[in-house]
């Protein structure tokens, strides 16, 4: 028995050792030799481990002084469905010539187990940069691309021999802008061709540099002096201009006030435009668009400088002007071709238009006016809120500001309404017709208020406080009354007496009821007697008088209820 225990005890422990994180074979670094002056910051290694329980993903370090202060581990991506976990090994510092590092590098699993292997590097009096000439036949670091370059097109190609210490081809990797990728292909037993290409369009406007870096792993490598697993540099995508975008108005002023004292020859005002591409702007000239406008002969544009001045009386401009009305003026920016294209693709414009207003001196600015000074509406009594009020002839509920620009905005309230209405529209530009409605209720009450009074107030909003025209406009609501209230009689109880042999049309009770609604709704009819005996008795229907109805009634004091009286309900 002590025998099959400890056989179990040995295999379970063997499997928990099986269990661990395991650098890749051929990936360990046991024997790293690195060119001495590789620059700072480089990957000089890509280790790669993998895990019999998927305890993913896997956690790369190095250990130890010296290898802390020499190198940098960066983990990659790695997803818990991966099969193999990867990460680069960079330098941290400069090396010494011919000079071993001695460290530990570690793998660690999601559950904390963790593999050791030790490693060495040898700082080589071998070349960097002859490393990096002779694994890529054909390399660049600059590539320069117009941006209207098609989305799709080859940018450049990159080649790379494969390491002769293994069969497998050599992988590039292109890093630092989403839209450019490497596509591979095999251009001969031991090299690989990688083109870059396009993915999204370019602007020179938004963006004009783009920083990227081109890796290959198993690249070709002189054994001796190195045996770095990966080779990689910085390149650069300048993106260059073309003309395709039009020029931009910065400074075209879209209203303007000509003073009183302006005179044919003066400044009115300057725009200013130039070139939307940046990297080779053209020069700009300045023109106004005459086709269809009268007020074109009354002003000159200056060609390269953008003044606009005034060439004829001010006078003569006044008399082809409406009342209230601006000069509209339309300016264009175009740009100067001087090789003869007009762009570098014709869907391109090369000219930008803008519209400017001048306002006449003279044409001040002028408040809100209404159509009508008084208003007058009606509306029922308990009307619901959003009720309406209703307008009639020949009170027109609209409002108009003449002012153009901000000058012709401005709010509409209401002013001492308790909070009974609201008005809309509150803000207004130019004319607008209004519309009151019921907002509260409660003072829409004829037993209580047969009228109430407001006013409406229209405010520019172009001048905060006091400084703002306005108009206002009164408004008397007429409330209507409505049939709300039940008639009262003006005693709870009548009492009376009679004779029991009293004779038809014999008087026996005045009674009396108001309503204090008015009109037809206020009117009062008396309809019913009810109780034992009702049909011995008739009500006069307006004047509320109960007689006794026949001479053979049958009031009997022998059978009245407690011998003393009968009890009705008018």
């Amino acid at each position: 028995m002590l025998r099959v225990v400890c056989a179990v005890a040995l295999l379970a422990a063997q499997q928990v050792a099986a269990n661990y994180p395991l650098f890749d074979e051929s990936t360990k670094m046991r024997v790293l030799r690195v060119p001495w002056d590789t620059r700072v910051g480089t990957v000089i290694y890509r280790v790669r481990a993998t895990d019999s329980d998927y305890d993913y993903p896997l956690s790369f370090d190095v250990q130890g002084r010296t290898g802390r202060s020499l190198l940098r581990v960066e983990n990659l991506p790695c997803p818990r469905n991966s099969s193999v976990c990867e990460a680069n090994v960079l330098l941290a510092k400069p090396l010494e010539k011919s000079r071993l590092y001695q460290f530990t590098m570690s793998v660690r699993d999601a559950q904390g187990d963790q593999t050791n292997v030790e490693a060495t590097l040898t700082a080589t009096p071998g070349s960097s940069v002859a490393a990096l000439d002779t694994a890529f036949p054909r390399y660049s670091t600059l590539i320069m691309v117009p941006e209207n370059t098609r989305v799709g097109s080859e940018l450049e190609y990159f080649l790379v021999r494969k390491s002769n210490l293994h069969a497998r081809h050599a992988y590039l990797e292109l890093s630092g802008a989403p839209i450019f990728r490497v596509k591979q292909r095999l251009a001969g037993n031991s090299v690989s061709n990688g083109s870059v290409i396009l993915l999204e369009e370019l602007d020179y406007e938004r963006q004009n540099l783009y920083p990227l870096h081109m890796a290959a792993t198993d690249p070709f490598t002189n054994s001796l002096e190195d045996t770095r697993n990966i080779l990689g540099f910085d390149l650069a995508v300048v993106v260059s201009d073309v003309q395709d975008t039009p020029p931009v108005f910065i400074q075209a002023p879209s209203v303007t006030t000509l003073p009183a004292t302006i005179r044919p020859g003066d400044l009115v005002l300057r725009v200013l435009a130039e070139d939307g591409d940046k990297g080779n702007p053209r020069e700009i000239r300045y023109g106004l668009l005459t086709q269809g406008n009268p007020f074109t002969p009354f002003f000159r544009m200056e060609e390269t400088s953008g003044e606009l001045r005034l060439i004829r009386s001010l006078d003569e401009l006044r008399a082809i002007v409406k009342p209230n009305t601006p000069v509209v003026l339309r300016v264009i920016a175009e740009e100067v071709v001087l090789d003869g294209r007009q762009a570098d693709n014709p869907e391109h414009l090369i000219s930008t238009e803008a519209e400017l207003a001048l306002i006449l001196p003279g044409s001040a600015n002028t408040p809100p006016r209404f159509e009508s000074e008084r208003y007058v509406a009606s509306v029922p009594e308990d009307s619901p809120p959003g009720t309406p009020l209703t307008f009639t002839e020949p009170w027109v509920p609209r409002v108009r500001d003449d002012d153009l620009g901000l000058g012709g905005v401005f709010s509409l309230s209401l002013l001492e309404d308790n909070g009974t209405f609201e008005i809309n529209p509150s803000v207004v530009e130019g004319s607008a017709n209004f519309i009151v409605r019921v907002k509260n209720n409660a003072m829409l009450d004829y037993e209580k208020f047969q009228m109430l009074s407001f006013k409406i107030l229209a405010k520019e909003v172009n001048q905060p406080g006091n400084g703002a025209l306005s108009a206002t406009a009164s408004v008397t609501v007429l409330i209507s009354d409505m049939n709300d209230n039940a008639p009262q009689f003006s005693q709870q109880t009548y009492v009376a007496t009679m004779q029991e042999n009293a004779t038809a049309g014999t008087p026996v009770a005045q009674v009396h009821a108001e309503d204090v609604d008015t009109g037809v709704y206020g009117e009062v009819r008396y309809t019913r007697i009810l109780g034992m005996m009702n049909d011995s008795l008739s009500l006069d229907p307006y004047t509320g008088q109960v007689s006794v109805a026949a001479n053979n009634h049958r009031f009997d004091r022998e059978v009245a209820p407690g011998g003393l009286s009968f009890n009705f309900f008018l």
